[in-house]
């Protein structure tokens, strides 16, 4: 009798320790999944929060806020492409072309930051963003012959940009009227609105990863 209550006790033990161990086993999965499920909740929320500084521009947009996109996109490559994520691309097609700085209908990403900094050269040589408008508004009151003043007109145009920029700048636009046409131009982009195409996304990760622009004519 001794034996068999000593294996009856030694039998209920090992039942107990089953049932806590079991129980430990059962909390543990539970807090795991709990743990899992909170972090993908996280990684949901962090992605859906990135992809907003993009998918806000899901609309019809101006010139100047393309510009502000495409300025992010840019900023992005240059500070996550090296951490391992894909870079951005934009593509906007059906740009009214010009002859100097927007030559073509079609720009990549690439095509747009050079375009920028040429922009930024510019307002850099000739005094900032405020003078070259101004200038470009004196020029806009002449008509152009093969991209040059009238010569029945230089008179009145230098009396003007010599109110703004003085003799010496007077001189140096006259000499260089194709930085002031390449401005021109970039100021006629920032006023031009474009039609929202698409949003692709990273297949790995979900990111905005391009996105594409039709300018509108109307």
């Amino acid at each position: 009798m001794e034996n068999a209550s000593k294996a009856l006790l030694m039998a209920g033990t090992i039942l107990i320790s089953l049932l806590v161990i079991g129980a430990l086993v059962f909390v543990y999965r539970d807090i795991t999944s709990a743990k899992r499920a909170d972090e993908e909740a996280l990684k949901t929320q962090q992605l859906e929060e990135f992809n907003k500084q993009f998918t806000s521009y899901e609309r019809k947009l101006y010139g100047t806020e393309l510009i502000s996109l495409v300025n992010k996109m840019i900023d992005y490559n240059a500070n996550m492409t090296s951490k391992g994520y894909k870079s951005m691309e934009i593509i906007i097609d059906k740009v009214p072309k010009g002859n100097k700085l927007f030559a073509k209908e079609k720009y990549k990403l690439d095509d747009l930051e050079k375009i920028l900094k040429e922009v930024k050269n510019l307002e850099k040589e000739y005094g900032g963003s405020q003078t070259l408008s101004k200038i470009v508004e004196v020029l806009n009151k002449f008509s152009l012959e093969n991209n040059k003043i009238k010569n029945e007109d230089k008179d009145k145009f230098n009396e003007e940009l010599e109110k703004i920029v003085g003799v010496t700048g007077a001189s140096k636009i006259n000499n260089n009227l194709s930085d002031v046409l390449k401005y021109s131009e970039y100021i006629d982009f920032k006023r031009y609105s474009f039609d929202y195409q698409t949003t692709s996304n990273d297949t790995n990760n979900g990111r905005v990863v391009e996105m594409t622009f039709l300018y509108n004519n109307k």
